[in-house]
């Protein structure tokens, strides 16, 4: 006579909970060899044992959804269908595995980055010369610094996470006083392409007085301040637009007035 188990037995031999058993049954992943009309008790042979092992192994092993172990089982005696499904979640998996390193280098270079804050030196103007770059950009609005910086955050999100790209907001200013002209318009930039609707701009060669501050209080306008007074103080004549700029890194701090963002602006 054929062995049976009850479905207590069949949870201690497997090491599956009798919920989820009774679960699998639910979904028509496994049915009971034999349930006991009088009791409703279920048995089950060694064949179910092997399907239960089967979808374990199928889930915990190979990381199947309970969808595909169930289209997997529907298709058992179809070679060429098992082997189209393994093939599609093998690319699932690839996938995957490059969205985690992609995480992991990620957060290798925000360790490094927090590491490198506490040597960073802020708020001290400084002139750079600077070749001719090639960013992408595309128009938006914003009420303040803060909303623009989310939306220049919301890029990178849009564009695969790339970590590495540096963002860039433009504004327009004031020739006299070096404020900025309009405080709703702006240009999102990217230092790579990112595709439509991005559009390529050029920011010229050229000598720019730069800062770089920690937006902590009023560390944007302090900065503002500091990079408009030694411009004056050198008797040097602005042009172009306002640059803020920064990377994703900069902008994945606890609180957003710990950004480390720099202000650059084309001097001659």
């Amino acid at each position: 006579m054929r062995a049976l188990y009850s479905i207590g037995q069949v949870s201690e031999m497997l090491g599956i909970p009798i919920r989820t058993i009774r679960y699998y049954e639910t979904i028509g992943l496994l049915r009971p060899h034999r349930t006991d009309p009088a009791t409703n008790y279920r048995y089950y042979s060694e064949a179910e044992l092997h399907r239960l092992d089967l979808v374990r192994c199928l889930g915990k092993i190979l990381g199947l959804p309970l969808k595909t172990i169930r289209e997997y089982i529907a298709h058992e005696n179809d070679p060429e269908m098992l082997k189209s499904i393994l093939a599609l979640h093998k690319k699932t998996i690839e996938s995957e595995i490059d969205e985690l390193l992609l995480r992991k280098a990620f957060l290798d270079r925000k360790l490094h980055a927090i590491a490198l804050q506490t040597l960073t030196e802020t708020f001290v103007p400084h002139l750079e010369k600077t070749d001719e770059r090639r960013i992408y950009v595309k128009s938006g609005y914003s009420n303040s610094t803060a909303e623009a910086i989310v939306q220049a955050r919301k890029c990178s999100m849009e564009t695969r996470n790339q970590y590495a790209y540096t963002h860039y907001l433009l504004r327009e200013i004031d020739a006299k006083t070096l404020q900025p002209a309009d405080q709703y318009a702006i240009l999102i930039g990217l230092n790579d392409n990112p595709g439509k609707p991005f559009t390529e701009y050029v920011l010229p060669a050229g000598t720019y007085a730069c800062i770089t501050y920690q937006g902590k209080g009023d560390g944007r306008r302090r900065a503002l301040d500091l990079l408009r007074g030694y411009i004056e103080q050198r008797e040097l004549r602005a042009s172009g637009m306002l640059i803020f700029k920064g990377t994703l890194i900069d902008v994945t701090s606890i609180y957003s007035d710990d950004y480390y963002l720099s202000l650059e602006l084309r001097v001659e």
